[in-house]
């Protein structure tokens, strides 16, 4: 508990940056909601983008003079922010390791390396649902300004899961990369490549028939937003197939940080 405690310390000052940047730019994002509510001329603006952008964001799916259209509009930005956090996270328990020079004192913990893996785990999964409520937060708060429908909570709810699903991926990813590679200033660098092309070959299969199938293999791809938006329906299958594939993760790191070295 101890250990859970201190990795939570450690990491507060990065959380509380996230929070407030994130907060941020949510906040001032859905004040441009007032320009397009109940006003289908300005949301025609949105047709003079080029046609491939709106098809690779799906915009033409979203009826931006609504609140919750417009929130599956800002939620691919959203996604992508708090994914690179939980990669950023997943990774940086346990190269920070090797950046403070902590890994013998660590490694030599009368504990078993898995129970110092899976703490390290549950306290970058903590970081990431608190930052992921507060986001809710905002949205929830968001809603009641602009005097929201009940029945927008459902795909609010709908999309909360997809978005933990994906975090948790994400954070395994980045602790699996972590764990992996000897040279803990590159596993960063790396998760995050991993994250971010993932994204964006999501993003762009959505228009290109060529990169279709990256919509499958990609977490980004496992939940349609525009569904849970629109029609309040998710893939149950692909959450099961999301925490399967976090665990199988995690447990292959778990294999690895048990065999690993000290590397500092």
């Amino acid at each position: 508990m101890n250990q859970i405690w201190m990795e939570i310390k450690l990491l507060r000052k990065s959380l509380l940056f996230w929070t407030i940047g994130i907060g941020l730019v949510m906040l001032i994002a859905f004040s441009e909601f007032s320009v397009y509510q109940n006003n289908p001329s300005n949301a025609e603006i949105i047709e003079l983008l080029p046609k491939s952008m709106i098809k690779m964001f799906k915009i033409n799916e979203y009826d931006m003079t609504t609140f919750s259209g417009f929130l599956g509009m800002l939620s691919t930005n959203i996604i992508l922010f708090l994914t690179i956090h939980a990669t950023m996270i997943g990774s940086g328990v346990i190269a920070k390791e090797g950046f403070n020079k902590t890994a013998e004192f660590t490694y030599s913990l009368p504990v078993k390396r898995e129970t110092v893996i899976t703490k390290k785990v549950l306290v970058a999964l903590f970081n990431c649902l608190v930052l992921l409520l507060v986001v809710v937060s905002i949205i929830v708060y968001e809603s009641i300004v602009y005097q929201v429908n009940s029945s927008f909570y459902k795909p609010l709810f709908l999309l909360t899961i997809s978005i933990f699903c994906i975090q948790t991926l994400c954070v395994t990813t980045g602790v699996l990369v972590a764990t992996a590679l000897k040279r803990h200033k590159f596993s960063n660098i790396l998760a995050l490549i991993i994250t971010i092309s993932l994204y964006f070959l999501t993003i762009i299969s959505s228009a290109t028939v060529i990169f279709s199938f990256f919509s499958k293999i990609s977490p980004y791809g496992y939940f349609d937003i525009p569904k849970i938006i629109n029609n309040s329906e998710i893939s149950y299958f692909y959450v099961i197939i999301s925490l399967l594939l976090s665990v199988l993760m995690y447990i292959v790191a778990c294999r690895i940080y048990k065999k690993r070295d000290i590397s500092i």
